[in-house]
C-alpha cells in the first residue's frame, strides 16, 4: 500500500514497510509510522477477548551512538530492531544487483531521506566516508614494504591504527592493495 501527503518540502510519499505490510510504513523522508489497525488480546480482568482500534502515528526513532536512526517495529510478540535508512532503501530503491549495505550520500548517517540513500558494496562504503585515497593506499604499500609500523602510517595519515591494520590484512581497500583476507579453515 502505498500513498501521498504534502508536507513543507513536498510530497511525502508512504509505502509499507517490507515484512510488516498493513502494520508500519516508512516515508520517502525517512519518518516510519503504525498503521491504523485492530488488534485482539484477552482482557485479564474480564478474561475476554477484546478488539481495540490502533490508530496511526508516526513513531520515535532512537540516534545510536554510532549515529545511525533506529526504531523497533513489533510483528506478533516479537519486537525487533530496524535501522531506518535501511526501511526506506528496501521500500523506495531497487537493488537489483543485490548489493547488502545502504550509503549515505551526504554522509550524515541521520538523513535518511530516498534523495540521499543508495545501495552499495561494503568495500564502497567503508572507502566512500574515508579520508583516504587510491593515493594515500599506493603510498601506504611502500610504507609496509619499508617497515614501517601501523601507528606510524596511522600518525602521518591521521587515521586510526585500526584502518592501517583493516588495510594490511585486507579487510579494506583490497580492491587497491590486492591483499586479500586470510580465511583459516
Amino acid at each position: 500500500m502505498s500513498n501521498t501527503t504534502d508536507s513543507m518540502e513536498g510530497k511525502t510519499e508512504w509505502r509499507d514497510v517490507v515484512g510488516y505490510e498493513g502494520l508500519y510504513q516508512v516515508s520517502n523522508e525517512g519518518w516510519v509510522r503504525s498503521v491504523e489497525h485492530t488488534i485482539n488480546f484477552v482482557d485479564v480482568r474480564c478474561k475476554e477477548l477484546v478488539q481495540r482500534l490502533r490508530k496511526s502515528r508516526v513513531m520515535k526513532q532512537r540516534v545510536e551512538r554510532n549515529g545511525y536512526c533506529r526504531i523497533e517495529l513489533t510483528l506478533g510478540v516479537d519486537r525487533t530492531k530496524h535501522l531506518v535508512h535501511r526501511l526506506v532503501a528496501k521500500a523506495f530503491l531497487p537493488n537489483k544487483d543485490d548489493l547488502p549495505q545502504v550509503n549515505h550520500i551526504n554522509e550524515v548517517k541521520d538523513d535518511n531521506c530516498v534523495e540521499n540513500l543508495e545501495w552499495c558494496t561494503a568495500e564502497y562504503n567503508q572507502q566512500y566516508s574515508s579520508p583516504l585515497n587510491k593515493n594515500d593506499i599506493k603510498n601506504m604499500l611502500f610504507d609496509f614494504y619499508y617497515g614501517l609500523s601501523n601507528t606510524t602510517i596511522a600518525e602521518r595519515l591521521n587515521v586510526s591504527q585500526k584502518s592501517i591494520h583493516d588495510i594490511r590484512t585486507g579487510k579494506s581497500w583490497s580492491s587497491v592493495t590486492g591483499i586479500t583476507k586470510e580465511v583459516s579453515a
